[in-house]
């Protein structure tokens, strides 16, 4: 009698603790699952962020060689603007400081020219591209007798302006900025091709 209520006893006790235990299990068996889940996203969140990072960092990359290729391109067309302008001729450049005209601009610094027209105008005014801009030739008439080497232009503005006489056929009509560089260029007539060129040679 007594061994069988022990039995009895025993098997409520067992059936009333594993309910709860397989109760707690589903639960926890449940977290994992969502842990899981939520370890598989990051996990390809993560991947994906890699991907964009390697991305960004080779595009960084590519744009830092961009940037030092035009580095150097900008410094080696600096240099030949300079020289271009004259700027790096020492005998000229020290005798232009020496009287006080060292920060005067050339005549190249002070024009724009029309798109398309720049090689034109380059042909047309050649060594005047160079020629220091000044307000008047009369108080230089002293100081170029030391000037013993090398050559330089001079150019003033012009009375009038130069859009008076820029005609619309005219190179001048390309070119703004400095009135001196249209007084120039005036007179050379520009054609849209060859065949208006030959046509127009009875204005020259």
């Amino acid at each position: 009698m007594l061994r069988a209520d022990v039995e009895r006893l025993s098997g409520e006790t067992v059936e009333g603790e594993l309910g709860p235990l397989e109760q707690m299990l589903e639960t926890q068996e449940a977290q994992l699952e969502r842990i899981s889940a939520e370890l598989g996203t990051l996990t390809t969140t993560i991947e994906q962020q890699r991907e964009a990072n390697q991305a960004l960092t080779q595009s960084l990359d590519e744009r830092k060689s961009t940037l030092q290729a035009l580095a150097g391109r900008h410094a080696s067309l600096e240099a030949l603007q300079q020289a271009a302008l004259g700027q790096q001729d020492d005998a000229e450049v020290s005798w232009l400081e020496k009287h006080g005209m060292g920060s005067q601009p050339r005549l190249a610094e002070k024009i724009r020219v029309q798109d398309g027209w720049d090689v034109a105008v380059e042909t047309v005014l050649g060594d005047y591209l160079q020629a220091v801009c000044v307000d008047g030739m009369d108080p230089l008439t002293s100081l170029l007798g030391d000037f013993q080497e090398g050559h330089l232009n001079f150019v003033t503005p012009t009375s009038g302006g130069g859009s008076a006489i820029a005609s619309s056929e005219s190179l001048a009509s390309k070119v703004s900025g400095d009135d001196a560089a249209q007084s120039l260029l005036h007179g050379i007539l520009t054609a849209p091709d060859l065949a208006a060129a030959i046509n127009m040679r009875g204005q020259l």
